[in-house]
């Protein structure tokens, strides 16, 4: 009979990647198709996992297999940033797959760090800053102001894609890094976060749901650049009623659209005095490359439409966007554009100039981005595309 290798884990380490990572004891079990009791076992040095069950473990926590045999648990990192989120009933805590996104992030992060002083640069600091006693209207300008994105500019994008992808470059450029989350089925739900802030003097970060609409993003992307501004860290789902995210909130509408340019674009369509109808509120929100609910919003903060009309709208188009997302056919996109996507283009181009000037190797470079080094050139070459654009 043969009997299966154990491996020599440390019990209180288990317990301190499982517990870090979210999950339960029952949900471990449940998940390897072990009984609680084993998994228990295991934590209190009663027994040993098999090595086929401990890497089970590894690919179930997210953690890396030489892990487990560390003598005593990692010293605790930094706190979860602050919940800002406004949770459904029973919805107390963060789930396993946004707390491995936040680690994520924070881990690229470190990476950023390194490479910086690998490339003997400068790593710029986030100077931004904000105070909640201004009024949003005033915060806004500033902040645009500093992103240096005139509206000119802006009207001329009249694309979800394009405009994104300009105001993170915006973003970036003040010393803060963008990273989204994975896409799939198995990530972060739209519902519980739709964007995280990790505030820092130096490489803060934004992270987005990579779940969410293009102009879902970008609205999240001014809600949490506010955060950052402030001095603050949250995750935040866009729903809460709490001070901090109305006002963050009310901050990222006006800054991508600004009152008096809005009045100006609907008097230039000849919508002064009417009641706006979807067709209206479509085409202004193709002009600021935004939702047609941050349109309505803003719409209804100027008195163009009344606050119940708002939130009827709001309701309709958010039921419509679920009914899109819920219907739409998977579209498989080539694993380097997602890798780009995800990583953001300051990091993408830290990691890639290490690695072409050899100062890190094809395995480090592919371990930062979160890829195999089979897939490392077909990323290198769509970067090295798009750096020319």
């Amino acid at each position: 009979m043969v009997t299966s290798t154990r491996a020599p884990i440390t019990p209180p380490v288990l317990r301190w990647a499982r517990e870090t990572s979210g999950y339960t004891v029952n949900e471990v079990a449940r998940r390897m198709g072990k009984s609680p009791d084993d998994v228990a076992g295991w934590e209190c040095g009663q027994g040993q996992p098999t090595v086929r069950q401990l890497e089970n473990l590894a690919r179930i926590l997210k953690r890396p297999l030489a892990t487990f045999f560390l003598p005593t648990p990692p010293e605790a990192g930094p706190a979860l940033p602050k919940d800002r989120r406004r949770l459904a009933q029973g919805a107390t805590s963060y789930t396993p797959a946004l707390r491995y996104e936040i680690r994520v992030a924070r881990y690229r992060r470190r990476v950023a760090l390194d490479l910086y002083e690998v490339l003997q640069e400068n790593v710029p600091e986030f100077s931004l800053s904000l105070s909640v006693e201004q009024a949003p209207e005033q915060a806004a300008e500033g902040l645009r102001d500093a992103l240096g994105v005139s509206i000119e500019e802006q009207l001329s994008w009249r694309d979800g894609r394009r405009a994104l992808h300009k105001w993170q470059r915006a973003v970036e450029a003040l010393g803060v890094l963008v990273f989204q989350t994975e896409s799939s089925r198995y990530s972060v739900e739209v519902a519980e976060m739709r964007g995280v802030a990790l505030h820092a003097k130096r490489l803060p970060i934004i992270l987005l749901n990579g779940r969410d609409a293009l102009a879902g993003k970008t609205f999240t992307l001014m809600h949490e650049l506010a955060h950052l501004a402030t001095g603050s860290e949250a995750v935040c789902d866009l729903e809460s009623e709490s001070d901090p995210e109305i006002y963050c909130n009310a901050v990222a509408g006006r800054l991508l659209v600004p009152r008096a340019d809005l009045e100006m674009q609907i008097a230039a369509r000849g919508y002064v005095g009417q009641e706006a109808q979807d067709g209206v509120i479509g085409e202004l929100a193709r002009d600021f490359s935004v939702s047609r609910e941050t349109l309505a919003r803003r719409l209804a903060d100027a008195h163009h439409i009344s606050k119940q009309t708002y939130q009827r709208k709001r309701v309709q188009y958010q039921e419509a966007w679920q009914k899109q997302k819920s219907s739409r056919e998977p579209f498989p996109v080539p694993r380097e554009i997602m890798c780009l996507r995800d990583n953001g283009p300051t990091y993408c181009g830290l990691v890639f100039d290490a690695y072409l000037s050899g100062s890190i190797t094809p395995g480090d470079a592919a371990r930062s981005l979160g890829t195999s080094i089979a897939q490392l050139g077909d990323a290198r070459d769509r970067w090295l595309a798009r750096a020319q654009v």
